[in-house]
């Protein structure tokens, strides 16, 4: 497992990890279930998040005294990131905004390397070659028409989300659930003037509690303890049931079918960041046991 992890520690990652990514795989048809303005869901999605997550905190004995600039950066990326992301899914596919979504850690790897001067492998840039191609073959039933829009916005949350990744990774904190926490007022505040109205239809209300204030509290709690035991690479592998559950999720209840090319280039950008996160744990676990004892204490 590497990492001087043990079973129990590894296992408890894991779960958290996997029930967080499990809790959030509902997030794109909540959002379409929701039919008010983007900026009206955005404000409440935010709000209703921020309030349930401070539950979480005080679990976690985190207090937002904590969060420095750093932490408010890697916030307002994630802000920006989820106001991308609800605007994206009201103007395409909920497959074509989970795709594109999906490359985030590897334009997180790039951003490691342009900014933390963190060195990315050759096998990270192949992947990344592979799923843009993946990527743009899944474009090519938006081209020409409204949806093009809508992926131009999950473009922008894909870029944001992986700037919140590289600022975290600059902050190298415990303290990261506080960005969570700080991007949902951060959202509302954005929301605020930009929304027509906060009410929302009666019929929705339910929809949006559960959206704002437990869907994503869950997820982003769950997720935010998993990393702490669980190696990056597996991390980066279980996000991917977003990618795959999360359209399903909408086909299902809304009949919403992806495009050929869609599900073709989908295919490709799972399977490319699958692989890429399989070999980077092989990699890790042949480092972890090749690597020479701590020396003894004496």
């Amino acid at each position: 497992m590497g990492g001087g992890l043990s079973p129990s520690d590894y296992r408890r990652g894991l779960l958290c990890t996997a029930l967080g990514v499990l809790f959030l795989t509902p997030d794109a048809l909540l959002v379409r279930l929701i039919h008010a303005d983007s900026w009206t869901l955005l404000f409440w999605r935010g709000l209703l998040m921020s309030l349930s997550f401070s539950v979480f905190l005080g679990l976690a004995g985190l207090s937002p005294k904590n969060l420095n600039l750093k932490g408010l950066l890697a916030a307002l990326f994630l802000a920006l990131s989820t106001t991308c992301f609800v605007l994206s899914l009201h103007h395409t596919q909920a497959a074509n905004t989970l795709i594109i979504v999906a490359t985030s850690p590897l334009l997180a790897a790039v951003m490691s390397a342009v900014f933390l001067r963190e060195v990315v492998p050759p096998i990270t840039w192949m992947a990344i070659l592979v799923a843009v191609g993946g990527v743009s073959l899944s474009l090519q039933d938006g081209l020409g028409r409204e949806s093009l829009v809508g992926e131009l916005y999950a473009a922008g949350s894909a870029v944001c989300m992986a700037s919140h990744f590289t600022a975290l990774r600059w902050w190298r904190s415990e303290n990261g659930p506080l960005a969570v926490w700080a991007a949902g007022f951060l959202t509302a505040l954005v929301a605020l003037p930009l929304a027509p109205t906060l009410s929302v239809a009666a019929d929705e209300i339910v929809w949006t509690a559960l959206l704002g204030g437990l869907v994503l509290p869950l997820a982003f709690g769950l997720m935010a303890v998993g990393p702490r035991y669980l190696p990056a690479p597996e991390v980066g592998l279980l996000l991917l049931g977003e990618t795959v559950l999360g359209p399903l999720w909408v086909w299902l209840a809304l009949k919403e079918q992806p495009g050929r090319a869609t599900l073709t280039g989908g295919l490709i950008v799972v399977m490319t960041l699958c692989a890429h996160s399989l070999y980077r744990r092989r990699g890790a676990k042949k480092a972890a046991a090749t690597a020479p004892p701590p020396p003894a204490s004496s």
